[in-house]
């Protein structure tokens, strides 16, 4: 079973939450890391570099040989400038001067704890070893300091000859310990305020999704049609247009449907009660001429026949079940041997067949081309009065075939429902043949229109357009 879509929306904006406060806190804890680090560092790289300016700055001019006095004058100015710029400046660290007998000069005390022996006593053992001191970091009891430091190369080096920066590094699984509890606060914090937030996001985006869900489920239950609600959110707004659309398209075709059944029984029912009429008369003795009676009979079962034909054939048009059987005809020679089958309905109308070329090939289905015509024309012969033209010709986008009359033609308020099934205008029989016209045409892959000729003209036309190849979509 699939989750419900506001538990999803409830977890994946929890979690995206979650995570991105997860990560901004990764980040933030790395940062503040490397950042305490880089100030222990800054520090001691401070005092350094101001006991360098002040050696820079007090370069004698002396040259030659100078007396132990005048050595120990000049060392004892150093140390004193840098005491005074010691006092000024703010140090997190502390600077220890040794003298070249590697012996403490400043600071010469110290409040307890402040700066331990044993960190003035590992920086002797650093300098005896080695004369120098790298950037390192040392452990005395405990804490770590972060040492470096500044060699006086001079004559005057003699009391002032070694400065050390030590500043006291931070103890990280202190600021790890802060940096843990921040995140698990911050974690739990954003934990509830993402459950609060994307519990409302989901509910604002599931609840009107369900109540539309709902409202169409009563619509499929036959309570409702139309939804009339309006959201807020544009994709449910589109959501419910695109339902009222289908609705409205599925109610039609359930009107069109029910009057199609409708018509179908009505039309039924005029030719099979006249022929169990006539053949109760028939049986009874009523009627005397048989042949007569027989000859209704006949009448009626090919109406009934043809009508059922026409029905079959749209219903496998709808449902695209209708098998083609494609070849290539000559359209004069097809066209003139239906007219010649046609001429014997009605004898007093003349049929005219008209074409610039001698021959027009086309590949089409002729059974249903056939049919095509034979309602159109059938059609014609009831409004006609003498004549009715046929005309061919050859396009750029296929074939056109032009079927005109001279009757009175359509009147305007039968015009737009032409081609609509069971629709019958004035003089029309079961107003299903012409939609068998428009169906069978679109079937082949072509379009057709109908209407009234131009004035001094008279009478109706349909235009016919067929591909030459044929090539209907599936």
């Amino acid at each position: 079973m699939g989750k419900h879509i506001h538990t999803r929306i409830f977890l994946l904006v929890l979690a995206v939450i979650l995570f991105l406060t997860l990560g901004a806190g990764l980040i933030f804890s790395a940062s503040s890391a490397r950042y305490v680090e880089y100030a222990a560092r800054r520090d001691g790289e401070a005092m350094i570099s101001m006991v360098e300016k002040i050696v820079k700055d007090m370069c004698w001019k002396e040259t030659g040989r100078q007396s132990a006095k005048e050595e120990r004058e000049g060392s004892k100015r150093i140390l004193q400038k840098v005491k005074e710029t010691i006092k000024e400046e703010a140090f997190d660290g502390k600077l220890l001067v040794f003298n070249s007998k590697y012996r403490l000069v400043y600071p010469e005390t110290y409040e307890e704890g402040e700066l331990p022996d044993a960190l003035t006593q590992r920086c002797q053992e650093i300098l005896k070893q080695g004369g120098n001191v790298r950037p390192e970091r040392v452990q005395i009891e405990n804490k770590s300091w972060n040492l470096q430091c500044f060699t006086l190369d001079t004559v005057h080096s003699v009391r002032a000859k070694y400065f050390i920066a030590a500043v006291p590094a931070p103890d990280m699984d202190i600021f790890w310990d802060a940096v843990r509890q921040l995140m698990w606060g911050g974690l739990t914090a954003a934990a509830a305020a993402a459950s609060v937030l994307a519990w409302l996001i989901s509910k604002s985006i599931s609840r009107p999704l369900q109540k539309l869900c709902s409202q169409i489920q009563m619509a499929g239950e036959g309570r409702s049609a139309q939804i009339n609600e309006i959201y807020s959110l544009s994709e449910l707004e589109t959501l419910k247009r695109s339902y009222n659309q289908m609705e409205s398209k599925i109610r039609e075709k359930e009107e069109e449907k029910k009057r199609f059944f409708q018509n179908v029984s009505h039309d039924l029912k005029t030719p099979l009660a006249s022929i169990t009429g006539y053949a109760q008369g028939i049986s009874c003795g009523i009627i005397e001429d048989g042949q007569k009676a027989a000859g209704i009979i006949l009448t009626e079962s090919i109406r009934m026949t043809e009508l059922v034909e026409s029905i079959l054939s749209l219903t496998k048009m709808d449902n695209q079940e209708l098998e083609l059987h494609i070849t290539e005809v000559d359209l004069v020679e097809f066209v003139d041997e239906c007219l010649e089958a046609l001429r014997g309905i009605r004898i007093s109308c003349e049929l005219c067949l008209a074409c610039e070329e001698q021959e027009l090939p086309i590949e089409t289905d002729p059974k249903l081309l056939e049919r095509i015509l034979q309602n159109i024309i059938s059609n014609s012969f009831r409004y006609a009065e003498t004549t009715i033209a046929i005309r061919l010709k050859d396009t750029s986008d296929g074939v056109l075939i032009l079927v005109e009359d001279d009757g009175p033609g359509f009147d305007k308020e039968d015009l737009p429902h032409i081609f609509e099934r069971f629709y019958k205008g004035k003089g029309g029989k079961t107003g299903i043949g012409l939609s068998v016209v428009w169906a069978g045409v679109c079937y082949l892959g072509g379009t057709v229109e109908a209407g009234n000729r131009n004035p001094p003209s008279k009478g109706a036309y349909y235009c016919i357009q067929l591909p030459k190849t044929f090539r209907r979509e599936e």
